[in-house]
Order: structure tokens, then sequence, then C-alpha cells
């Protein structure tokens, strides 16, 4: 029985963008079905085609979307099928249609890990062209049922979850919402195809950088608080591969080690001036759950989409693809117009104490400025941002401070049969609620009202047009909006976080000792002394005693403005490798090493161009950590981008 794609049903808002975008980037499209308000045009490829398929901007157009959001789908005619297809006034795919035998079997982005039998299509033209479709991957809520049903419907697959159709795969994987991404075999592609969820064989890296990136995983460079637990010797190891790796950057910068944090100088035609200081670090966290992994955590797996393994998105891709680029610009004979910095921190993961701040300590020593620093923080999400359609690429612009308050009492205990009008354990949890029930005040700080303002325009009414005033009001309209979620109320306040609370040995014995800890990640614009001071006023109870840890805490770090020509530098070299991207600012919640080097830039930024949805995210410091092929040769481009566009400067 043959089995072999069909077609794709990819949903666009702008049609005829999206065929200018195709042709622009040497597609052949054709016209497809008119049936009011649905219109289409046909992306040919070579053995298949991409069924562009548009609800308009008619008045029937908007009642189809508004109802498309309902339970109710209206039956639509997808290349000469009726089928319950997903409606949706958003770029993405909505459908893959697999030819099996004498049928089709249509795989639906609401429903994926349901196929459904259709009527075959007549057969469609195709063209004698290098483009096709080289992998189709599904992402299901329920993986083994969803197995267990393609099975019957596509038949045994060739691997765990992979079918072979024709010349493309098809692969299953797990994730929290359904979603069909699909990467072609093209030289070029749409300037939108990140929102389409379009990737290009032309944008992989090259086996050679994925296997060192590989090989770097595969060493076991894990941070630990106790650090007499560190295995030095893999430090080493990784360090002897970085310069095997790359024999320019060891032949033409200068490199100074700091225990076993590195950094490289790359003087630039005026060596006295430093135009950036790019950061990255080499360690990673600790495993405690390798059962649950795909693949071993440490094995550094390499499979056609992805690099899998601890460190492959924090951070050992970013330090990596930085040399990467380095010794590619190398063999180009390029050299940069001002001197470039690339400190590489071992012990970040662990406050940085012996790598990020010696080495700031010696930058500041030399009275070194760089006009520019970038490190790790944000990111390219999709289907995050509310009422966002596309990319938003969040660079972030500082960094929230943090401490740790200790709060402790006493008491002289004795039997529970007879206990005083207040235990140790009570007073605590008391002061534990009173600045649980008393945080610090919700602000809305400039950095913030510029994230909104730069979104807006990509909202639909009235959000754009309400948060795009710039009235007296937006603050509080902002707050409002920000506060209905964690994530995103951490934005607009110093947050409070009990994590800690102990006391008592017995169930019948009184405790004599109760202490909890209290985290606190404090806005800019606000102190470690702004903390204190507020926990004293709002516990106010002399029984209770305060105590500042002293072994993690910095002070927020100064804010770069969105308006600075520093932060239209990233922005523009951001566009240039996603187009449709929309830029905004933002802030980190945790900490980097960044906050080491406050004092030794002009301007500071958190970013690096990967494209995450929330499903990749969660796998920062969880299980089932990896990187995609494509976004490890993005990073390499962006900073590829950057030295060029400073050594233009």
């Amino acid at each position: 029985m043959s089995v072999a794609l069909d077609h794709l049903v990819l949903g666009v808002r702008d049609l005829d963008r999206s065929v200018r975008e195709f042709r622009a980037a040497g597609f052949d499209v054709s016209e497809g079905v008119h049936t009011s308000p649905i219109v289409s045009a046909r992306v040919l490829l070579d053995g298949s085609y991409v069924e562009l398929v548009s609800f308009g901007t008619t008045r029937s157009g908007s009642a189809t979307r508004l109802l498309s959001r309902t339970p109710i789908r209206p039956a639509l005619l997808f290349g000469g099928n009726e089928s319950g297809g997903s409606l949706s006034d958003s770029t993405g795919f909505m459908a893959a249609v697999v030819r099996v035998g004498d049928r089709c079997v249509r795989i639906d982005a609401t429903d994926p890990a349901q196929p459904t039998t259709v009527q075959r299509s007549p057969n469609e033209p195709t063209i004698a062209t290098k483009a096709c479709v080289a992998a189709v991957t599904v992402t299901v809520t329920d993986l083994d049922r969803a197995a267990d049903r393609y099975r019957a419907m596509l038949g045994d697959p060739i691997a765990p979850r992979r079918w072979q159709l024709g010349d493309t795969v098809l692969v299953l994987e797990s994730g929290s919402a359904p979603r069909i991404r699909v990467h072609l075999k093209s030289e070029r592609l749409p300037l939108s195809a990140v929102t389409m969820d379009l990737t290009s064989t032309a944008d992989d890296p090259g086996d050679d950088a994925v296997a060192r990136l590989s090989a770097a995983v595969q060493i076991r460079t894990v941070s630990y608080d106790d650090r007499t637990t560190i295995d030095d010797a893999e430090f080493v190891e990784l360090g002897m591969l970085i310069e095997k790796s790359f024999p320019r950057v060891h032949s033409e910068l200068t490199l100074e080690k700091f225990a076993h944090s590195r950094l490289y100088t790359w003087h630039g035609r005026d060596r006295d001036r430093v135009g950036a200081l790019f950061l990255a670090h080499l360690d990673v966290v600790p495993v405690d759950d390798a059962e649950l992994w795909t693949h071993p955590p440490f094995a550094g797996v390499i499979d056609d989409e992805f690099i899998w393994g601890r460190g492959t998105i924090d951070d050992k891709s970013r330090a990596f693809a930085l040399l990467e680029a380095v010794e590619a610009s190398l063999a180009d004979g390029f050299t940069p117009a001002t001197t470039l910095m690339f400190a590489l921190g071992h012990d970040e993961e662990i406050g940085g104490d012996r790598g990020a701040a010696v080495i700031a300590e010696q930058l500041r020593s030399r009275g070194v400025r760089a006009e520019l620093l970038l490190d790790e923080g944000g990111v390219i999400t999709t289907g995050i941002v509310d009422d966002v359609d596309r990319p938003v690429a969040s660079i972030m612009v500082g960094e929230k401070g943090f401490v740790t308050i200790r709060l402790s009492t006493t008491d002289p205990g004795g039997h529970s049969s007879m206990p005083g009008k207040e235990t140790a354990v009570g007073r605590i949890a008391r002061a534990v609620a009173a600045l649980q029930d008393h945080q610090l005040p919700i602000r809305v700080i400039p950095a913030v009202v510029d994230m909104v303002k730069l979104l807006a325009p990509f909202m639909s009414e009235p959000k754009r047009t309400v948060l795009g005033l710039g009235t007296k009001a937006l603050p509080a309209v902002i707050a409002r909006i920000l506060t209905a979620r964690p994530s995103t109320g951490a934005l607009v306040r110093t947050t409070t976080a009990p994590t800690v609370i102990r006391g008592g040995v017995k169930d019948n014995v009184l405790p004599q000792l109760a202490e909890a800890l209290v985290n606190f990640r404090i806005l800019p614009g606000e102190t470690i002394a702004d903390v204190e001071a507020h926990c004293r006023k709002v516990i106010d109870d002399k029984l209770v005693k305060l105590e500042t840890m002293q072994n993690m805490l910095a002070e927020p770090s100064p804010v770069t403005a969105s308006d600075s020509p520093e932060f239209a530098f990233i922005a523009d070299t951001v566009r240039t490798l996603v187009p449709d991207v929309a830029v905004t600012t933002g802030l980190v919640p945790g900490a980097t090493d960044s906050r080491h080097y406050n004092d030794v830039f002009a301007a500071r930024f958190n970013f690096a161009p990967i494209v995450f949805e929330q499903a990749d995210i969660d796998r920062i410091h969880g299980f089932d950590e990896r990187l995609s092929r494509i976004n490890y040769g993005r990073l390499i481009r962006f900073d590829r981008l950057l030295f060029e566009k400073l050594g233009s400067s």
C-alpha cells in the first residue's frame, strides 16, 4: 500500500500578501478554490502542494471567523474534499492530507490525535522544482492514543512515532497544545515563514556545527550549590573541546582564563573602543528526572530536527554559537571596527561569583566600558502573547533584583497540652501571612509601558486603540491587564514568595524555634533596603527577627531605554532574521551573569533569536531540554550579523 503526502492546508490572514511572499521566494503559485467567503491559492511543490486559505475581510468572512470560534464549525471545501475543517483567522497550518492507497487521511490541527478518512481529490499538477516537504511534525496532547490511531490509518511506522510518506517524514510528538509544523527542502522561504510554522533546510547550520554542540552537551559541566561536589575534570574537558573545535578563535583572539571561565578579546581596528561584550555560560543545572527524558540528558542525541540534552537551550548553545560565528568570520577575513569581547562563565547557575563576577572586576579595574552588552534572557515566542498572532521578540532591557529574607522566632517550648497564647510556629505563620497579604505596591515602570505600546499595533481592536493612546490612564490599564496572570503580574511589582517554613520536631512538643524564608524579586526603582523596610513595617513584631541572606542577593539592574540607538540596533538585526516579528521590550525576572557587569556597559540587553512556544520554555531547567537545528542556525547567523553591523559602525 503506497502512502504519500497529498497536500497541506495553511490558513493565512492576508492571502494576497502570502502569495506575493511565496512568489518572491521562488515558489510557483496557482489559483485555488473560490467559494465565498473562502478564497485560496496553491503553492506547487515537488509531489504535493500547500493550499493557502484565507477567510477574507468581507462581512461574510468576518462572520465565518466569528463562527469558527464557536463549537459549531461549518464544512469547508479544501482541495476538493468536504470535511469539518478548522477555521481560524490566524496564520498557521490547519491540516495535512495523506494519500493512503485509494483513499485520503486528513490530519486536522484542532484534533491531530484523531485523523479521519476523506474522499480522495483529483490529482493536482506538480512541477519540476527543488522545493518539497521534508517533514511534517504533528504535536498531540495524548501521544499513545494518537500513535495507535496513526498506526491504524497509516500502517506501521518506520521508527517509533515516525512514518514515511513518500519523500516526506511525518513525526508525532507530545506537547501542551495541538499543532502542525512543516519543514521544507527549499533554498528560500516567504518572509512570514516563522508565523506560518514553516522552516527550511537552508537554515540548518550544518552537521559539523551541530556535532560540536552535541559534543559539548555530552560533557557534564554541572553546577551544584555544594561546590565540593562539582567535577572540575568535566570543565577541563569542555575547555579542551572548545580549543580543538575553534582553532582560528584560539590563534587570533586573546584568551584569558579565570578558573574555568573564559574571556576572549577580538581586537578591532579601533583597539581601545569596546563595541560589545557578549556573555554566555558553560555550566548547566543538575538532572534529577533522567527517567522522564526521551533521550538521556547528556547523550547529545541528534535527530532530523533537534539536538537533545541538558544545556542545548541554557546555555551551551549560545556559547558555541558565538564561537561558531567568530570562527566563520575569521575564515572570511573579517575584522570588526571595534574590539569585541566574549565572556563565558562557568558558574552562572550558582551565582557566577567565581566566574562572571571575577571577569567583571578585572574589566572594571582596566577601565573597560562596553558600548553594548548582550546576554541570555529574552527569546522570540509564538502563541504566548495574548491577541498577537505573530512572533514576538522580547528584547529584555533590564533585570529584576532579588533578595531572600529569613524570619525567625524562639519560644521556651514545653508540652503541647499547655500551650501559651501563641507558639513559635503560629507567630512565624502570622508574619508570613502578613507579607503575603500586604505586598509591595503595583508600579508600572517606563520599560513596561514601552513593552505594551510596542505590541499595541499588532493587537486587534479595541486593545490596539486603547493601548496605543498613550493617555495618563494607560499605566492603570496596563496594570489591570498584566496582574491577571502571575507570569505578567511580576512585571508590575516586587513579588513576594514565601518558599520555606520550618518549626517543630513532634506533634506534642511546643517548638522552640520556627523560621521561614521569603524570596523577593525586586522591580527596578526599588532596592533591597526598601524590601527590608517593608518587611519590618508589615510584620511589626519585635519577637520576629529579620535577617537578609547574603549568599544570593542583587539590586535591580540599570534599564536601557527602548528608544535608544542600541535597542534599535538589536531590533533591526532581529527583523533581518525574522521579518514578520513584533519587537518589544521586557524585564528578566530571574538572575543572569549580566548583573555582575552593571557598571561595565553603556547599554545592556538579554536576548537570543530562538523561536519558542510555551512547551519549549517549559523545557528550560526541566526535562527533555532540546534545541532545533534551525534555532541553532538562527543563533549563529544572528551573531554574524551583529559582528558585521558592528564592523561597519
